[in-house]
């Protein structure tokens, strides 16, 4: 049986203290592992349904650029940049 008055560093006020600092600081540095982690994730999710969108729309794309005309591509902008603004 362990004596009552027997020295524990763990009950001093220094290593209760520096203890809270580290457990706040592990804590931040997780907090923040997890935004970035969560971040990565949502790109690459982002990522393959840009890509698969690609696949899936890549015949229109095609008949589009065949039949691309600078002209009424440009004419198309204006237009819809004046629906923006007005």
């Amino acid at each position: 049986m362990r004596n009552k008055n027997e020295y524990r560093i763990q009950d001093t006020p220094e290593y209760i203290m520096v203890k809270r600092i580290t457990d706040e600081e592990n804590r931040k540095n997780i907090i923040e592992a997890l935004k970035s982690f969560a971040i990565l994730l949502t790109a690459f999710f982002i990522s393959i349904w840009l890509f698969t969108n690609f696949l899936l729309n890549i015949e229109t794309i095609i008949d589009w650029w065949n039949n691309f005309q600078i002209e009424i591509f440009l004419i198309d902008i204006i237009i819809w940049l004046k629906k923006i603004i007005s």
